[in-house]
């Protein structure tokens, strides 16, 4: 059995990601601008779309921009001529991504991102790492 702390810190720490291709490890470019793009755990369909699923360590934003949905996001970026103003103008708020619930996760600027393709060696860094 898994020991509560290293799920309690799982389910705050990691979201996942969908690879097919290694140049994908350092982000997309989409609806969302650039950044990187990653899933809720309990949402492993949607990573599996994009490929294999890899378990992705400070992958979340640390203070994202949190919508109820993608349609409130969809009107939000609407206000903007460009994704690249919206971005700027989140950023000037002190936002370093987006956070829609149950769908993309999105860093603009993410730092010691860390993909694990098997939980075993994710544990393995959770015993080894500073928490």
């Amino acid at each position: 059995m898994k020991d509560l702390d290293y799920l309690k810190w799982k389910r705050k720490n990691i979201t996942l990601r969908g690879i097919r291709e290694p140049g994908e490890l350092n982000g997309v470019y989409g609806s969302f601008g650039e950044g990187l793009y990653t899933c809720s755990l309990s949402n492993r369909a949607m990573a599996r779309q994009y490929g294999k699923v890899y378990f992705v360590v400070n992958g979340r934003p640390f203070h994202p921009k949190k919508f109820q949905g993608l349609n409130n996001f969809e009107i939000f970026r609407q206000k903007y001529e460009s994704v690249s103003a919206m971005r700027s103008d989140l950023i000037l708020q002190g936002y370093d991504g987006v956070e829609i619930p149950g769908r993309e996760m999105v860093s603009y600027a993410p730092q010691n991102v860390y993909y694990f393709s098997e939980e075993t060696n994710l544990i393995n860094y959770y015993r080894h790492a500073n928490h």
